[in-house]
């Protein structure tokens, strides 16, 4: 049994048709009927994120996704110890470039 298996990560799609892309920059948006994810790649060099991919979701999977992310990174932590945070605006990832929510 793969990982994805177990975990049951890949249920709605066969692994070979999703794409992959790695991201270490992510902000996250929103106004009064959806929520915007951003996420892309940072680059010391460049100075600016470049964002690859938005997913636009309602609240009520914006919170679903918050508990399924929690619930996930708890799994995670309790198999391979405790992740360091992160400060958010401080460099690639948490929130826009200037530490800002991005534009909507």
């Amino acid at each position: 049994m793969t990982h994805d298996e177990a975990s049951g990560f890949g249920a709605c799609q066969e692994a070979h048709q999703v794409e992959g892309r790695y991201a270490n920059h992510f902000a996250v948006g929103h106004n009064a009927f959806e929520f915007l994810l951003d996420f892309g790649q940072f680059y010391p060099d460049g100075g600016r994120a470049r964002v690859h991919t938005r997913i636009i979701i309602s609240p009520s999977y914006a919170k679903a996704f918050d508990e399924t992310l929690r619930g996930s990174i708890e799994q995670y932590e309790d198999t391979f110890g405790k992740v360091a945070g992160a400060r958010l605006g401080s460099g690639p990832g948490g929130r826009g470039e200037n530490g800002d929510d991005p534009a909507l």
